[in-house]
């Protein structure tokens, strides 16, 4: 069986330097050795950035060194013996915050456009 993701959600931003990834396991009559948990900053995992493993009877994972202001892709799978079961279903990523800097937002400023219309544009200072 495969773990279900639950924390964080699809896409949320989180404290990098404090976000515990949580899952369930839906076999409640099998509790694994362990899980491993890859996070990977590519949608298809190409490149990994964290693989670790945590005894089975957790469900929570603590990752380290996250880059501030990235997207990380995260699954988990069970191992019992020699076998693995699949990963996690579920694609699921999160962003680490600050995603941007409060001093590197601009106001816009409103221009004209060519035919005479309004519109508003972002120029840096």
């Amino acid at each position: 069986m495969a773990p279900d993701l639950v924390y964080p959600d699809w896409r949320e931003i989180v404290n990098g330097s404090t976000v515990d990834l949580e899952w369930s396991y839906p076999d409640s009559s099998c509790e694994p050795e362990e899980y491993e948990i890859i996070l990977s900053q590519e949608r298809d995992y190409s490149v990994i950035e964290i693989t670790d493993t945590v005894d089975g009877s957790e469900n929570i994972y603590s990752p380290s060194g996250l880059d501030i202001a990235e997207e990380y892709f995260w699954r988990v799978r069970a191992r019992v013996g020699t076998t693995y079961g699949s990963y996690s279903h579920e694609l699921r990523s999160f962003f680490t915050e600050p995603v941007c800097d409060l001093g590197d937002l601009v106001a816009p400023i409103q221009t004209l456009h060519v035919n005479g219309g309004n519109f508003l544009s972002v120029i840096p200072p």
